[in-house]
């Protein structure tokens, strides 16, 4: 019997650290690092996705249950200073000047090699922190730097690849409190907004620790529609809370699902290590230590659900979405469907399923995380900036890399694809794995996963085995198969979604 999961993550990059920490220990056969071949690219006339995620680390607020790289900055970094700029003036000026070269690293740029541009830049998402705080222009510089690179890489290549999108998703993170900003923000270019509302009630946003009050949250969600951002809104809420019911949960979801025109992204709350929340419900004597702005909500914490009605928190927020017509694509991702059997809805956030899918993306910025095949060496390796924003500044200043890069093996590169695909819908596809891995060809599930867990997990509902159905050598639909062989992918079921953590372990392969 499969467990059912018990914590959601609330980012992918931290989602595949996790879960590639989660997996069992195994006696490393193959510690070769995952090159490509010497004729590795996409076929003439064809351009490959590359997904682009800027990290603002600095935030107004400090939340205590938050655990990402951020910090408060103080008054003097907002400040011009002797060149007239202010620290964060100078910091966004700085991510972009990273960005051009973090972007050279994946493909050749026009006008900066001779070579054919190998990647398309597909999305853009400004995380955080709170990027809602970055300064304006910076994020139209950024936004204006990415969209003419597109054109000129268009101008040149027609892309033929189907997951090149037709348009770049350009998405920014916002907290309530910044609503006077939003219409700014779309006019800079942003064309997809991720409003971090976590709670619409009082009582569970003093709890959790947020800044923003109900009343914030209603206005900004009111101002958001009212701007019609052309690849919608979505929004973040949060289960699990301390002194949150099932029946609590039960109405703030209906609440918000009957005002959703596109997507929800819904969270249980993870209790971090090393975060204030933590300490309180380990230590509650260690409040004297905590900052005054956090301690005092925290006093009257109330208890945490049991793990039984986290259970039906999960099981209801399912069903209550796709009620709704909001079909899960991923873990903690929910979206507007154009017909109930559709795996692609058209709403789906283009970014975090880059992520998903093992796509490559080029991450800036203090503490932004990356992930892609090297240019010059055809390496697949992993990418960790300098967090301190500071410290991260000074290197980009000097000439110097800001970021710590590691190069996968063949096993690490090919273990990472399988925790990520059984966290979505779409599951495993065989040619994107191939893609993903520099391989020439697609390769054989015996050689990704762990083939001895299939049949239960098949029989049990878990997963299903397909092929695409083609008219006129234009794919048309799915088909369910009983012969892996015969399978071009492999779906998780909407059941094995609910397990997915015990089902990527599940499907690891042991080596």
């Amino acid at each position: 019997m499969l467990a059912a999961v018990a914590t959601r993550s609330q980012r992918p990059a931290r989602a595949i650290r996790r879960a590639l920490a989660t997996l069992p220990s195994r006696r490393r056969l193959s510690t070769g690092a995952c090159t490509a071949p010497p004729d590795w690219g996409p076929s003439p006339g064809t351009l490959l996705p590359l997904a682009i995620y800027v990290h603002w680390p600095f935030c107004a607020h400090l939340c205590p249950c938050c655990n990402f790289n951020k910090y408060k900055p103080p008054a003097a970094d907002l400040a011009p200073g002797p060149t007239g700029q202010s620290f964060t003036d100078s910091l966004g000026a700085a991510v972009l000047a990273e960005l051009r070269r973090g972007i050279q690293r994946v493909t050749p740029v026009p006008g900066q090699s001779a070579a054919r541009p190998t990647h398309l830049p597909t999305s853009l998402y400004f995380g955080g922190g709170t990027p809602s705080l970055m300064p304006m222009d910076a994020v139209r510089e950024i936004i204006d730097y990415v969209r003419s690179l597109r054109g000129v890489i268009l101008s040149g290549v027609s892309p033929l690849l189907s997951e090149v999108p037709n348009d770049l998703e350009i998405t920014l993170e916002a907290n309530p409190t910044d609503h006077h900003l939003f219409a700014g923000f779309h006019h800079a270019g942003v064309n997809r907004l991720s409003l971090g509302i976590q709670s619409l009630d009082a009582g569970h946003l003093a709890a959790i620790g947020r800044s923003h009050t109900t009343s914030d949250a209603m206005e900004a969600i009111a101002e958001a529609k009212k701007i019609a951002f052309s690849r919608g809104v979505t929004y973040d809420l949060m289960f699990g809370l301390p002194g949150q019911g099932v029946d609590q949960w039960h109405e703030e979801l209906s609440v918000r699902i009957r005002s959703t025109t596109y997507h929800l992204s819904l969270y249980q709350l993870t209790v971090e290590p090393h975060t204030p929340l933590q300490k309180v419900l380990t230590s509650p004597d260690r409040l004297s230590g905590l900052a005054s702005a956090w301690a005092l909500p925290l006093r009257r914490l109330p208890p945490m659900p049991t793990e039984e009605a986290i259970e039906k928190m999960h099981e209801l927020t399912d069903g209550l979405c796709e009620a709704h017509g909001l079909h899960r694509y991923q873990v903690s991702n929910w979206a507007r469907a154009l017909s109930p059997d559709q795996l692609a809805t058209g709403f789906e956030s283009q970014h975090n399923s880059a992520y998903w899918n093992g796509t490559d993306y080029v991450g800036v910025g203090p503490g932004a995380h990356g992930r892609f095949t090297r240019l010059t060496d055809g390496m697949r390796v992993r990418t960790r900036s300098i967090p301190e924003p500071k410290r991260w500044l000074s290197a980009v200043q000097s000439g110097a890399s800001p970021e710590v890069c590691t190069v996968l093996s063949a096993q690490e590169a090919r273990d990472e694809l399988v925790c990520l695909g059984s966290q979505q819908r779409q599951g495993l596809v065989r040619e994107r794995i191939g893609r993903a891995l520099s391989a020439p060809a697609a390769p054989a599930w015996k050689d990704v996963i762990d083939m001895t867990a299939v049949p239960d997990l098949v029989a049990g509902g878990f997963v299903e085995f397909t092929k695409p159905v083609r008219q006129s050598s234009r794919p048309t639909g799915e088909i369910v198969v009983e012969d892996p062989d015969m399978a071009a992918a492999m779906r998780v079921t909407r059941r094995g979604l609910l397990v997915a953590d015990t089902l990527m372990g599940k499907l690891v392969k042991i080596d």
